[in-house]
């Protein structure tokens, strides 16, 4: 359990630019997760969800997470690879930037998003908000001015 924390300017070249979570069930709670980068290429500047894991994000602030140098993270905010499971709830997700803003959900993962804001997060195509390549459910909360667009379902 992560929880009452404070990941804030940290960097990464390879895996989640704060946390990276593998494998395990983890619950991320009452933390912030802020203006933290991934290098050139990488998965997620803020948080990265992979590998079988089951985890949920609750009460968290995941905001300014971005691509250091050149290139673009795949996601600034969250990043649910595949075979992993989240629940996201009660959230702040803000001014996150990257291929995919807000989250990016892999194909063969699973988000059940619930009473987030999500909001001035920006992708360089498609999914400023969510960019869902897997399952999600979305209930509640408040999705905008997300650039280019809010929701992607390719």
């Amino acid at each position: 359990m992560v929880a009452n924390s404070d990941f804030r300017s940290n960097g990464g070249d390879n895996y989640g630019g704060a946390i990276s979570i593998g494998g395990d069930l983890v619950v991320i709670t009452d933390t912030d997760v802020i203006n933290n980068t991934i290098a050139v290429w990488g998965p997620s500047a803020g948080i990265k969800i992979y590998g079988g894991s089951n985890s949920l994000i609750h009460r968290c602030s995941i905001s300014g997470n971005h691509n250091a140098i050149g290139g673009i993270a795949e996601c600034g905010g969250i990043m649910v690879g595949e075979n992993a499971s989240v629940e996201i709830i009660d959230n702040a997700i803000t001014g996150n930037s990257g291929h995919a803003g807000g989250i990016h959900i892999k194909p063969g993962a699973t988000a059940s998003i619930g009473n987030c804001n999500i909001s001035g997060n920006s992708a360089s195509n498609k999914g400023g908000a969510i960019y869902n390549e897997g399952a999600m459910s979305l209930k509640g909360g408040r999705i905008a001015k997300n650039t280019p667009d809010d929701i992607y379902n390719p």
